[in-house]
C-alpha cells in the first residue's frame, strides 16, 4: 500500500512493488494528486526545502525476504539504499525496525548503517545492511516486519517490507 501526504491532504493506493522498486517520501505545500501503481511504481509522496528545490528521499529495495536453511544461524545481509532524488539536503534521522511479534524466534538486525545522522546532497546515497538473526531451532515458520527511516525531508518513514521463514 503506498500512501501520499500533501499538506493536510493524505491519500492511498495500491501498490505491489518489487525488490527493484523505491519507497519515495517528500513534502509539499501544494496540493497534488498521487497514488500506487503496480508492477514497481508509485510510492509515498510529501518535501523539505530550505534552498527553494524540494528535497525528496527514496528507500530501495521496498521490499525484501530471507530463507533461513540453518537455524540459529544468521542469514546474509540484504543492503537498503537511501538516495536524495531531489534538489536540496536530506538528513536521515532514524534507522528502526518493526520486529516480528509471533512466529519464529528471530528479529531483523541492523548490520551496516551509514546513513544516520547523514546529510545526503543531491543524486547523494547511503547504505542500511539488514540480517535475520534467527535465535532457535525447532518447529519455525514464517515472520515479517519492516525497516522503517526517517529522514528531515518526510512527513512519513520510508518503509521496506521485510519477512523471513526458517526451514
Amino acid at each position: 500500500m503506498a500512501l501520499c501526504f500533501f499538506a493536510a491532504v493524505a491519500c492511498g493506493g495500491d501498490n505491489d512493488t518489487d525488490a527493484s522498486a523505491a519507497s519515495t517520501v517528500q513534502s509539499s505545500s501544494s496540493v497534488a494528486s498521487g497514488g500506487g501503481g503496480s508492477g514497481g511504481s508509485g510510492g509515498a509522496s510529501s518535501a523539505s526545502s530550505s534552498s527553494g528545490m524540494a528535497a525528496m528521499a527514496t528507500l530501495a529495495p521496498t521490499k525484501a525476504s530471507w530463507t533461513i536453511i540453518l537455524p540459529g544461524q544468521p542469514s546474509d545481509e540484504t543492503l537498503f539504499t537511501v538516495t536524495n532524488a531531489g534538489g536540496g539536503t536530506v538528513k536521515v534521522t532514524k534507522v528502526e525496525f518493526t520486529q516480528p511479534s509471533s512466529g519464529p524466534q528471530g528479529k531483523f538486525s541492523e548490520s551496516s548503517n551509514t546513513c544516520t545522522g547523514k546529510s545526503l546532497g543531491p543524486n547523494q546515497t547511503c547504505t542500511i545492511g539488514v540480517k535475520v538473526i534467527d535465535s532457535m531451532a525447532g518447529n519455525q515458520s514464517a515472520a515479517t516486519g519492516s525497516l522503517n527511516v526517517t529522514t528531515d525531508a518526510a512527513v512519513a518513514p520510508l518503509t521496506a517490507e521485510l519477512s523471513f521463514t526458517v526451514t
